[in-house]
């Protein structure tokens, strides 16, 4: 576990040895660092197909996932059936395992799995961030997810996730074009602060 925390967030294909190892023992204490490191090589591209042929296999069954780096890892090492299946973590009773779900399918650019799913607040969290992340040439459409991805409530959470979310929007706004701002002032009526502060 020491070795594995001292990788930190750093891609490392040389550990995926030790880290497959580790899965091999189906120690639950230890399954959650290894599967940080094997998602952060798999999030970089650099996993070999055979070792994500093994992994998938020694991962634990999506319904006996328990934590975000499994549950990411998971999502990021999955096929084309797998991310189907997969899909059903981003509505997992566990908030971490929603997260890390979340967070692979982020990763590999899924963004429209999401928005579909982005009633969970959760979810709603890492989805503003993947529109963040959009390039710029989507321009309108990015303001119409986010408009739709607009957190609601009054607990400290949803005001910190309406923090983030009016900065995506300041931030896909300063993207348009000039001669689109009359679509964005139509998109965000309701908002008249965030069109003051273009």
């Amino acid at each position: 576990r020491v070795l594995f925390r001292s990788l930190g967030n750093r891609p490392n294909p040389v550990a995926i040895p030790l880290a497959i190892e580790t899965l091999q023992r189906a120690d639950p204490t230890l399954t959650s660092a290894a599967a940080r490191v094997i998602g952060e090589v798999a999030a970089a591209g650099l996993l070999h197909p055979d070792d994500r042929i093994v992994i998938r296999e020694l991962l634990p069954e999506l319904d006996q996932l328990t934590d975000r780096d499994t549950a990411r890892t998971k999502v990021l090492i999955a096929d084309e059936d797998g991310l189907k299946a997969a899909r059903g973590l981003l509505r997992s009773d566990n908030e971490a395992v929603r997260r890390g779900a979340a967070e692979g399918f982020r990763k590999r650019g899924l963004r429209d799995v999401l928005r579909e799913e982005a009633s969970d607040p959760t979810v709603r969290r890492v989805t503003i961030q993947t529109w963040i992340d959009s390039p710029p040439a989507i321009g309108l459409v990015n303001l119409e997810v986010l408009q739709e991805l607009r957190p609601l409530g009054d607990t400290e959470q949803a005001r910190s996730d309406f923090s983030t979310w009016q900065g995506a929007v300041v931030q896909a706004l300063a993207a348009l074009p000039v001669d689109r701002l009359a679509d964005a002032e139509r998109i965000l009526r309701d908002e008249p602060s965030l069109l003051d502060a273009r």
